[in-house]
């Protein structure tokens, strides 16, 4: 018995579709190694590889990769006749998100009477009263009349479960938790040439960049003995640019993009200060990285960082203000974080991977 994994569009995923096929190879290696067959390997189905991709299988071998045209009729038959072929020998299928793939794989459970899970990463059930028509609310409405036709569905964070359950009618029972896995850094960081503040994720709204430009700002009229990197891309950028360009012209900032993870990774030694002004984290990927790397965290209050200050011990700052903000960089500058919880923080991370990958694996085995 073998997963399937119907992700449509590869090249719609923030991060690099390479970074998007290790991640899968990952779980798909512990559910070989936790399975009596240890041939098993989770098959992917998709529709679109980005221009000029490599695709070396051995790049990923415990991925087979089915690929359709770049249709969505094509890919739909390609579903139905691959689901067809192998129906006795698959577990579960998993749409690649919780609204255009999970549209695709909805009839195949009518058809075929296969398991399905979703994954929730983000927090869609939080929209603001005043946007009926966003995009957002849209998402929300979506998964308010179909999530409850999914078989399983896969949280990042204990604290999505509650509004997951009350939201969409989901039984609790059908909802478990499996966090991204973070790789922990196995050397200690190396001292900081500079006290340099970072901005890291995708520059659009749901991470309110201009909110850290604000900050950045009112910090930049107190003191000037940093610079700030700001490492992303997105419909934003332009907007962010201008603003550096023209209110902080002195200001030391790099705008690098779009990055790799390996590449993100290995800027973590140059940073000092993740500033995160994301209204909303699910389980704070990123903000995890960084507090695993040695770097000092100052976050936007909220329900994941909260998580986060709690299973860590407290080792993320949290803000509700510009100002209270800016007193917790100054605090960093002035006292710059020692690595006395690193080893404890690293530990924790390292048992939250293993208990995710073996939720996750055992929800596959459905």
């Amino acid at each position: 018995m073998f997963p399937v994994l119907a992700l449509s569009d590869l090249t719609r995923d923030a991060i690099g579709h390479y970074d998007l096929l290790n991640r899968f190879n990952f779980y798909a290696k512990h559910l070989s190694v936790l399975s009596t067959n240890h041939e098993v390997k989770l098959h992917l189905i998709t529709k679109k590889f980005p221009t000029h991709f490599n695709h070396d299988a051995s790049n990923w071998p415990y991925l087979e990769i089915v690929q359709a045209n770049n249709s969505s009729i094509s890919y739909l038959r390609t579903l139905f006749k691959f689901i067809g072929r192998n129906r006795g020998s698959i577990s579960i299928i998993i749409a690649g998100n919780p609204w255009k793939d999970f549209l695709f794989v909805l009839p195949l459970k009518l058809f075929f009477k296969i398991p399905i899970q979703v994954s929730i990463h983000g927090e869609p059930y939080k929209v603001a009263s005043n946007s009926p028509f966003s995009s957002r609310a849209l998402k929300n409405f979506w998964l308010r009349i179909f999530l409850r036709y999914a078989d399983s569905i896969r949280a990042v964070s204990n604290h999505q479960i509650a509004p997951i359950s009350s939201r969409y009618k989901v039984k609790v029972s059908r909802i478990f938790t499996s966090p991204i896995p973070v790789e922990i850094p196995s050397i200690s960081p190396t001292p900081k040439l500079k006290n340099t503040i970072a901005f890291v994720g995708r520059l659009h709204e749901e991470r309110d960049p201009f909110l850290w430009l604000q900050i950045i700002h009112e910090l930049y009229t107190l003191r000037q003995d940093f610079s700030a990197i700001v490492i992303g891309d997105g419909p934003l950028r332009h907007q962010v640019s201008d603003y550096l360009q023209k209110q902080l012209p002195n200001l030391d900032c790099s705008l690098v993009g779009s990055m790799s993870h390996p590449e993100v990774q290995r800027y973590w030694n140059r940073i000092s200060i993740l500033l995160s002004t994301a209204p909303n984290e699910s389980f704070g990927l990123t903000l995890r990285e960084a507090q695993l790397a040695g770097v000092m965290v100052i976050a936007r209050n909220n329900s994941g960082t909260t998580a986060n200050s709690l299973e860590f011990g407290r080792s993320i700052t949290l803000f509700d203000t510009s100002q209270e903000a800016v007193n917790a960089i100054v605090q960093a500058l002035d006292n710059p974080k020692d690595e006395e919880d690193l080893p404890k923080i690293r530990l924790i991370q390292q048992q939250i991977n293993l208990k995710s990958l073996n939720n996750l694996v055992e929800s596959w085995k459905a």
